[in-house]
């Protein structure tokens, strides 16, 4: 698949890249869920930030093809969706917190009809299973995305 058009034009402005990677329920959609098939697009264009959401979603041999696409390309970044711990930890000592952060996703929202929840300590508590220091906490949980999204915070 060809996606030079569109990330031509997401170079041209450099914004942020989000893919989805691992399992998820809607059909026909696993092919390019391995975060390894990204490692091209990174390359061809490290200007652009490179989100690979979930991190592999707690799929051990996903979450290593992650590490490798983004041990091999500066651009790439993570999210805290639907991983675990122990990867947030991995990933912190492996590509450093500044490029790993808070995400939340939607897809546990159908739960609050049967379960109602405070939907961000729900998602925080992967990074209490992390052990991470202050400094690293913070970075993942505003700083990085802050400057991934070139949001001015002052």
């Amino acid at each position: 698949m060809d996606f030079s058009p569109f990330m031509d034009v997401i170079a041209k402005y450099r914004l942020p890249f989000q893919i989805h990677t691992a399992w998820t329920q809607y059909p026909h959609n696993l092919f390019y869920h391995d975060p390894v098939w990204t490692d091209e697009i990174a390359y061809s264009y490290p200007e652009v930030p490179i989100i690979l959401t979930k991190m592999g979603r707690r799929i051990q041999h996903l979450f290593e093809n992650a590490l490798s696409v983004a041990r091999r390309n500066v651009n790439v970044y993570f999210d805290t969706v639907g991983t675990s711990g122990v990867h947030v930890r991995r990933a912190v000592d492996e590509i450093g917190a500044d490029r790993v952060m808070f995400g939340t996703d939607w897809s546990p929202t159908w739960r609050w009809v049967t379960e109602p929840t405070d939907y961000y300590t729900m998602r925080k508590v992967v990074l209490d299973k992390a052990n991470l220091t202050d400094s690293e906490r913070e970075q993942i949980e505003w700083r990085t995305a802050a400057e991934v999204f070139k949001l001015d915070l002052h």
